[in-house]
């Protein structure tokens, strides 16, 4: 199995609608995990935060050791200060930092870790589905 590249998504959250930025994030996380990548999204922790109230420094704290962790960083458009000093941070650590995806794909085929095996995969087609429950079973 080839290991695949992890790709830290910075994108706006305060500024407009929280949900809706949430749900932004995750179809760009969707669409990298087609491309073959292996997207981390932080904005869910917009539902950790929701159970467990941490301050934006914590999150922000929180984030730059996910940046660490990720060999690429993918900045959505949008006003956002967070999303700007992760930006910042990962170009400050050599984490290559995209501000386009195709240029992101373009850098993930050059390191030879884009996989062609998601490249028709499509998560909303019935047999990619997960229907199963964590038994086995399939529920009704």
């Amino acid at each position: 199995m080839k290991q695949k590249i992890a790709v830290y998504i910075a994108s706006p959250y305060g500024i407009g609608d929280k949900v809706q930025n949430v749900k932004n994030s995750l179809q760009v996380a969707d669409q990298l995990l087609g491309l073959g990548f292996l997207p981390f999204c932080p904005l869910l922790s917009h539902y950790w935060h929701a159970l467990s109230y941490k301050s934006w420094a914590t999150w922000i704290e929180i984030d730059k050791q996910w940046v660490l962790r990720c060999d690429a960083l993918l900045r959505l458009p949008g006003e956002s200060r967070g999303a700007d000093i992760e930006w910042a941070f990962a170009l400050e650590n050599g984490i290559p930092a995209f501000l386009d995806i195709d240029d992101l794909i373009t850098w993930g085929k050059e390191q030879n870790h884009c996989s062609t095996e998601w490249e028709n995969y499509n998560p909303w087609k019935d047999e990619n589905r997960i229907t199963g429950e964590p038994d086995g079973t399939t529920s009704k």
